[in-house]
Formats: C-alpha cells, sequence, structure tokens
C-alpha cells in the first residue's frame, strides 16, 4: 500500500463512486470519502470500500469540501480524485520514488477528457495538479479550484505516472448541466475578484455551452493578464480561444495567433490549429505546411492533431484543390478514422 491518502468529495455519484473506488483500492489504504448532501446512494456504496466517511456541509465552495478532505488524511501526502475519474495506469515504485526525490511538489496528474472540437469527437488529456504534501499545498478557489503553496517558495511541478480517464461527461445533458451548474459560481467569483485563471474557466463553461461569443470575451480578457505560457492552462486558453474564434466566424482575428506562434510552437495541437486557421481563412498553402509540421511533433494534448486528423485536413484540402492522389495518400495515413474511409471510399469509386 502506498503512504498516499485518496481524498474524495462527492455528492450524488452513485453511477461512479463504486468504480472509482474500486480501481483505487488495490493500491491504497487510507481513503477518505467527504459527502456533501447526496440524496441517493453514494454514501452507502463508498462504505463497501472505505470506513473513512465524512459529512461537510455544502457552501459552494469547492476548495473548502477539498480542504477538508486533507485535513482528515493520515499521511501527509494526499492524492484528490473526483468520484467520475477511473484509474487507468499506474507506476507505483516511480512514484514513490518521485515523492522521495520532491518532496516539495506539486504532482500533475494526466487526466483523459472525451473532446469535440469543431464537430470533431477525439480524447484530450490535461494535466492537473492533484498529488502532494499537505505541508506544502492547499486547494484555493470556490469552483474550478487549485492547489496552491502554503508558501511561495515551494511552488515547483513534476508529472507523476498517474493516468485516470474521466467518466463524468459521457452524456452532452450531464455536460451541459455542469457547466450551467459551474457558470454561476464562476461568475460569482468573477464579480468579487477577477484573474486569469476564472475568465480561462469562465470561456471554458461559455465554450461548452456554444456561447463562442462570450467564451472569445472572457479568454481574451484571460489573456490579457501577464500569464505564464508554461502553464497547462494558458496553453488551453489559447487553443481554445482560437477554436471558438473560428466557430464564431471570427476568422480573420484568428489569424492574430501568428504573433505568437513561436511561444506555443512546440507543442501539435497549437500547430494544427494554425493549420484550421489558414485552412478556414482560404490560405491553403500555408494550412497543409502546418498540418505537415504537426505530423512530426510528438507532444500534444488532442489525440489525432499529430497524426489522423492532421493527415485528414490536408487530404481533404488537396481532394478541394484536384489533387486526388495526394488526397489518397494522406486519408490512406488516417488509419480507421470514419471520415477517411469514407472519403477514401468516395474516390475508389469515381
Amino acid at each position: 500500500m502506498l503512504p498516499v491518502s485518496i481524498c474524495i468529495i462527492a455528492r450524488n455519484e452513485e453511477l461512479h463512486i463504486g468504480n472509482c473506488l474500486q480501481r483505487l483500492v488495490p493500491y491504497f489504504e487510507d481513503i477518505v470519502v467527504v459527502d456533501t448532501g447526496s440524496t441517493d446512494r453514494t454514501v452507502a456504496l463508498a462504505s463497501r470500500f472505505t470506513r473513512r466517511l465524512y459529512t461537510f456541509p455544502w457552501t459552494d465552495d469547492f476548495s473548502a469540501a477539498r480542504n477538508f478532505a486533507s485535513a482528515h488524511a493520515s499521511h501527509e501526502w494526499v492524492l484528490h480524485v473526483d468520484c467520475d475519474e477511473y484509474l487507468e495506469h499506474m507506476d507505483a515504485e516511480g512514484l514513490l520514488r518521485m515523492i522521495a526525490g520532491s518532496p516539495r511538489a506539486l504532482g500533475m496528474i494526466s487526466l483523459r477528457n472525451p473532446y469535440v472540437s469543431m464537430g470533431t469527437r477525439s480524447i484530450k488529456t490535461e494535466k492537473l495538479g492533484r498529488l502532494f504534501s499537505t505541508a506544502c499545498y492547499h486547494f484555493e478557489g470556490t469552483v474550478h479550484e487549485q492547489a496552491s503553496p502554503l508558501l511561495p517558495e515551494v511552488e515547483s511541478y513534476m508529472d507523476v505516472p498517474l493516468v485516470f480517464s474521466h467518466k463524468g461527461y459521457s452524456s452532452e445533458d450531464i455536460l451541459l448541466g455542469k457547466a450551467s451548474r459551474n457558470l454561476a459560481l464562476l461568475l460569482k467569483a468573477y464579480s468579487k475578484k477577477a484573474d486569469a485563471y476564472l475568465c480561462f474557466q469562465l470561456g471554458q463553461s461559455y465554450m461548452v455551452l456554444r456561447d463562442y461569443e462570450n467564451a472569445c470575451l472572457y479568454f481574451d480578457r484571460g489573456l490579457s493578464f501577464d500569464v505564464d505560457p508554461r502553464l497547462e492552462y494558458v496553453r488551453t486558453m489559447v487553443e481554445s480561444f482560437g477554436y471558438c474564434l473560428l466557430e464564431s466566424g471570427q476568422n480573420s482575428r484568428a489569424m492574430l495567433l501568428a504573433n505568437i506562434y513561436d511561444i506555443f510552437a512546440d507543442r501539435a495541437d497549437f500547430v494544427f490549429l494554425m493549420g484550421l486557421i489558414y485552412m478556414n481563412n482560404a490560405s491553403f498553402d500555408s494550412a497543409i505546411a502546418e498540418f505537415q509540421k504537426a505530423l512530426t511533433i510528438p507532444a500534444h494534448s488532442v489525440e489525432g492533431v499529430n497524426s489522423f486528423l492532421a493527415a485528414y485536413n490536408i487530404g481533404v484540402i488537396s481532394e478541394c484543390l484536384g489533387n486526388r492522389d495526394s488526397a489518397v495518400s494522406y486519408y490512406r495515413q488516417c488509419g480507421s478514422y470514419a471520415p477517411a474511409l469514407q472519403r477514401l471510399s468516395v474516390l475508389s469509386g469515381s
């Protein structure tokens, strides 16, 4: 058993909490579950896996609930997990080495999320700060809370060998419901004190609700702050801003992202986005060049931006320009990607 306490806050999570805990109990003995007012079987299901059950009155403050859970942990190191996050992979020995070697660092887990953008479904992997020593970190923020250092000099980051899959957005109704709930809390927090991260989360919520105009407004405000481009949420904010500009028909404005190309082009996601921006502005040679470059960049967040999605878009442009052989070649690079197979079927019959 690892010397790490699992901390979970829950409310009406009977669909997920059993599967979540079942994947954790083989590795973690101390599992703290804090219920914030469930009216379903959440507590009963959790009790099958742990006796460390607590209640916490809900106050519209996620950080307060998470910090309450941390305070009841038996170990100094805690790993915060949401009920709809299922453990997929863990290197236990590697995790122990990292904790011993970086006792003051914030551990960044990998979370795989279902993802839809520009009509395309994929998987997006994001890094979240969830593993830390309670002597060094706690949570701040009423919604979309972040682990923050208790003392400024302790802040550092390490990618830890923990991969979770996010199951909570399995239906659009659930996704829209959570976005609407979060939006109200975020706007309340924003009215008290605006910062870049709140603007990012507001933009993300509006993006989910397909209110692309407001999403662009808050992404633009967020990027007006003095932000660190190395942070994961800043990279995501830039990329989400670009997609929302395209979705709202602001194609020429999206071209302005070329001004920050050198800062963000080390990841395939941004290069792929620039390909889409050039494509939507009818700059087809530039678009092809960006998609081809994306194919060569290993670092990525969204599955496909450096493989089948980039190849497919080159195929689409080639086909539109009348270059059938090139289109077929790139469609064949897309493997089992259904839109590419459909185009190959059409072209083979022509």
